[in-house]
């Protein structure tokens, strides 16, 4: 699966706008039953269709979910420990990949 991985670009940018890159914050790394995914941005709604894809490490996708927020917490219960990749996407641009290892 090929992304873009240009910085996301949106159509409600004010032209004052700095853009400044979105970090990614996955914690706790390791985890147990869940894991917490932050988007740290001062302006979360400049994003557009955002999204989460959670990937093994053979690359099979375990979630794909649409943010409406700058938070999510992923419920790992019913997946196997191991190491995932979670990657969050604006417009189809991948901004942000993190590895997060599951283990119980």
């Amino acid at each position: 699966m090929d992304f873009d991985t240009r910085a996301p670009q949106s159509s409600q940018v004010p032209t004052n706008y700095v853009p400044v890159q979105p970090q990614l914050s996955v914690y706790p790394n390791p985890a147990n039953s869940w894991v917490m995914i932050e988007i740290l941005l001062s302006d979360f709604d400049y994003l557009e269709n955002v999204t989460v894809i959670i990937m093994d490490v053979t690359g099979k996708e375990v979630l794909q979910t649409n943010l409406t927020r700058n938070t999510y917490l992923w419920e790992t219960g019913q997946i196997q420990n191991g190491v995932y990749l979670i990657s969050v996407r604006s417009n189809d641009v991948i901004f942000a990949t993190q590895k997060v290892i599951i283990s119980r």
